[in-house]
C-alpha cells in the first residue's frame, strides 16, 4: 500500500521537473530567436522606421550612421560629378576642386546637423533652426617673421593669392545656387548658409519621401551587405523613384547589428525624380570658374610681386 500511495506523487514530481524543462528550453529558444531577429536587417529597418515616427534620435543613430551617409552622399552627388566637368583647363580643375573642397565640409555639417534636428523635433514642432553660417573665412595674410628673404615672402603671396582664388570661385558657386533654389544641388549647396529652413526636411517633402507615398520595400543580401531599396511616388516626376540604402554589419561578429552607411545609385534616384544632378553640379563649376584663366592669374602675379617689392624694402629699411 505504501508503494502504491508514493507512485502518484514520483509521477507528479517528474511531470513537474518535464514541465520546467520544456518551459526553459521553450524560454531559451525564445531568447534566441530574438536575438537573432535583432542581428537581421529587418529589426534594423524597423527601428529606423519606429525611431523616426517616435522622434527618438538615440535609437535612430544606433541604427544609421548619419555622418557616412551624408559625406558618402555629397561625394557621390556633389563632388564626384564635379571631377567630370569638361573642358577644363589643368588650372581650372585645380581651382575649381579646391573650392568644392571648401564647401564640403561646411555643407556636410550642416546637413548632418539638420538631420539631427529633424529627428529630435517631436510631432507638432513648428520649425528646425539651422546652425549659423559656416562659410569659410577668407584667407588673411600669414605672418611673416622679421627680414624674411624675397623667395619666402614670394611663396607665402602666392599661396595666399592661390586660396584667394579657390575662396572666390566659391563664393560664386554659393551667389550662382541661391538664384535657382528649388533645384537639389543648388539646395544642398546653400544648405550651410543658414536661416530656418531644413534642407534635408524640405528634400523629403518635395520629392515624396515619405510614408504615405511609400509602395514597396525590396530587401536583397548581397554578400555580408544589405542592399534595401524603397519605392516612392514621386510627385515632382509622378514617376516612381526607388531610395536604395546600403546596411553594413558594426562588426565581423555574427551578432552584431546592421546599420545603415550609405545612399546607392544616388544618381538614379534623383534623375527618376526629375533632376539632372551632374549638369546641375557642372553648372556651378562653370559659373564659378568663369573669366578664371591662367593669364588672369599672370597679371594678379604682378600686384603680388610689387607686394613682395614693397615688403622686401619695407625689411631692408628696418635693417
Amino acid at each position: 500500500m505504501a508503494n502504491q500511495e508514493k507512485s502518484p506523487k514520483k509521477k507528479t514530481s517528474k511531470r513537474v521537473i518535464v514541465m520546467a524543462c520544456v518551459c526553459l528550453i521553450l524560454a531559451g529558444a525564445a531568447g534566441a530567436g530574438y536575438l537573432w531577429w535583432t542581428t537581421t536587417p529587418q529589426f534594423a529597418l524597423t527601428q529606423i522606421r519606429d525611431s523616426i515616427k517616435t522622434r527618438d534620435a538615440k535609437t535612430f543613430n544606433k541604427f544609421v550612421d548619419v555622418a557616412q551617409l551624408v559625406t558618402r552622399f555629397t561625394d557621390d552627388v556633389i563632388f564626384v560629378p564635379a571631377e567630370r566637368t569638361k573642358n577644363l583647363t589643368r588650372f581650372q580643375r585645380a581651382v575649381g576642386l579646391g573650392a568644392f573642397r571648401i564647401a564640403k565640409v561646411s555643407i556636410d555639417n550642416a546637413l548632418i546637423f539638420q538631420i539631427q534636428k529633424w529627428i529630435s523635433e517631436k510631432p507638432g514642432d513648428g520649425c528646425s533652426l539651422e546652425p549659423e553660417s559656416e562659410r569659410p573665412d577668407s584667407p588673411e595674410r600669414a605672418k611673416v617673421p622679421e627680414n624674411p628673404p624675397i623667395s619666402s615672402i614670394l611663396r607665402d603671396e602666392l599661396k595666399l593669392e592661390k586660396e584667394r582664388l579657390k575662396e572666390r570661385t566659391y563664393r560664386k558657386m554659393v551667389e550662382y545656387a541661391a538664384t535657382q533654389p528649388d533645384t537639389l544641388v543648388h539646395r544642398i549647396f546653400v544648405a550651410p548658409e543658414g536661416g530656418r529652413r531644413n534642407t534635408v526636411r524640405k528634400i523629403f517633402r518635395d520629392y515624396g519621401f515619405q510614408r504615405k507615398n511609400l509602395k514597396k520595400v525590396d530587401i536583397d543580401m548581397v554578400g555580408e551587405k544589405c542592399l534595401c531599396t524603397l519605392h516612392f511616388d514621386c510627385p515632382v516626376s509622378g514617376r516612381p523613384v526607388p531610395v536604395t540604402f546600403e546596411l553594413l554589419r558594426d562588426n565581423t561578429s555574427p551578432l552584431s547589428r546592421f546599420r545603415v552607411t550609405r545612399l546607392i545609385r544616388a544618381d538614379e534616384t534623383f534623375a527618376a525624380a526629375g533632376e539632372n544632378a551632374d549638369q546641375q553640379v557642372q553648372g556651378l563649376v562653370a559659373h564659378g570658374l568663369a573669366g578664371v584663366t591662367f593669364s588672369g592669374v599672370i597679371q594678379e602675379t604682378k600686384s603680388i610681386l610689387m607686394r613682395v617689392t614693397d615688403r622686401a624694402a619695407g625689411a631692408g629699411e628696418d635693417r
